[in-house]
């Protein structure tokens, strides 16, 4: 029987390219290989309106298909993963073994290349092109592993975020700690840059909250206004509070909503929020920190119930006068855990 007519025959009334039926009709795959490769996709849980969108597949010899299934199943992934990957099906099965051995050398077991199992059907030179662009920035091979989704990237489109972010003054060492950035989507990193730039902020500022260029740019835009309202000193200057996210750039990359909770949260403290760093954290975790303050350097579990509540109001007291405390960790608090007792002294009735 003609190729395209068993086609048909199995995909009866779905939609099948014109790519895909050339191909199958100019592949040398007899009907019986055809039939094999759809009743393999059909037990790994593919439908027929899915294996219509991967009609090429059909054309392929059987053999590469079963060899790239067990070869997949053997890293660990279910049917229904090598169902949503099935492209990589009908990929030459060297192709996948090199670039498994490839991220097997970086350190990637094979449950981790189970979840970019993408790359395995990439071509080997851009991850070999990629890998050594990464490299040459000073990352190793543990950090590229960690970032192994840059592998696969359009290695152009590494090229010319590098060259941004060079531009912009950051060293090899900066952008290896940003490494994400380096596949974003270059328009995306070219918008923010034209967005923080028209805000007003220096090439060296930008750099420095770097972070920011791989943002949504109308996350960006939209926390810009919603920030500077509510950041407003003087209600009638709409830019009164634009002095502050120009020194405190980092706050464009922090929702409104958390913004707003703190700024509620502070000023019932009576603190002046118009500070960046008291904004970089949420009211929640600053609760969380007063609540060790109170536990631990106030010993308020050990005091009889008459004191406590005078001992919560020495506690504010003492973060009101103290506001910097509230910016450090738990951790950094429980080191200067010593001073903090000492200092508390000076809130006691």
């Amino acid at each position: 029987m003609d190729n395209a007519l068993v086609l048909e025959e199995l995909l009866t009334g779905l939609e099948i390219s014109e790519f895909s039926r050339e191909w199958i009709q100019r592949s040398k795959v007899d009907e019986a290989g055809i039939k094999i490769s759809y009743n393999l996709l059909r037990r790994i849980g593919l439908t027929d309106e899915k294996i219509a969108t991967y009609a090429q597949l059909l054309g392929k010899d059987p053999e590469t298909i079963e060899r790239n299934y067990q070869r997949l199943s053997a890293l660990g992934l279910t049917d229904e993963k090598i169902a949503t990957q099935a492209r990589l099906l009908g990929r030459d099965p060297e192709t996948i073994e090199r670039n498994y051995q490839r991220l097997s050398a970086l350190g990637l077991k094979d449950e981790k290349i189970a979840t970019y199992a993408q790359l395995l059907g990439k071509d080997p030179e851009t991850i070999e092109r990629n890998y050594q662009r990464l490299s040459a920035l000073g990352l190793k091979d543990e950090k590229i592993a960690s970032r192994a989704d840059l592998l696969g990237k359009d290695p152009e489109t590494i090229k010319n975020n590098y060259q941004r972010l060079s531009a912009l003054g950051l060293k090899d060492e900066k952008i290896a700690s940003q490494a994400h950035l380096l596949g974003r989507d270059p328009e995306t990193i070219k918008n923010n840059y034209q967005r923080l730039s028209a805000l007003g902020l220096t090439d060296e500022k930008i750099a420095s909250r770097a972070d920011l260029l791989g943002r949504n740019p109308e996350t960006i835009k939209n926390n810009y206004q919603n920030h500077i309202r509510l950041l407003r000193k003087d209600y009638k200057d709409r830019d009164s509070g634009r002095e502050l996210l120009l020194t405190q750039a980092h706050l464009l990359g922090i929702p409104s909503t958390t913004i707003e909770n703190n700024i509620q949260f502070l000023d019932h403290l009576e603190i002046d929020y118009h500070n960046g760093l008291l904004l970089g954290t949420t009211a929640q975790l600053k609760r969380k920190k007063m609540a060790w303050l109170l536990r631990e350097v106030f010993d308020y579990r050990s005091l009889p119930e008459k004191e406590r509540h005078e001992t919560i109001k020495r506690m504010y007291d003492f973060v009101r006068n103290n506001p910097q405390y509230l910016i450090n960790s738990i951790s950094t608090l429980e080191k200067k855990k010593s001073k903090l007792r000492t200092k508390a002294q000076e809130y006691k009735s």
